[in-house]
């Protein structure tokens, strides 16, 4: 039996490929994750992949939502970046 947690979040390093850690979210979500927050501090913006396959791209002045993974936790992204 398969374990994961509801939310997760990737913080790519200056190292990370982006396709790696792209291709790694999806594999999360396919693995039972329901959102998953890949923040891209090289290029300041953030991926939110969520359970239905969606993926939205967010700049770096965007408010991330936990939306009804984790209610009411909201987290402007500059403060990761």
């Amino acid at each position: 039996m398969n374990l994961a947690p509801d939310f997760v979040i990737e913080i790519r390093s200056k190292n990370d490929s982006l396709a790696k850690l792209k291709a790694k979210m999806e594999e999360y979500i396919s693995n039972g994750v329901q959102l998953g927050w890949l923040i891209d501090s090289k290029n300041q913006q953030a991926f939110v992949y969520r359970r239905d396959g969606s993926i939205t791209q967010y700049p770096a002045t965007a408010i991330l939502s936990g939306e009804d993974v984790v209610p009411g936790f909201n987290l402007l992204l500059t403060k990761l970046l």
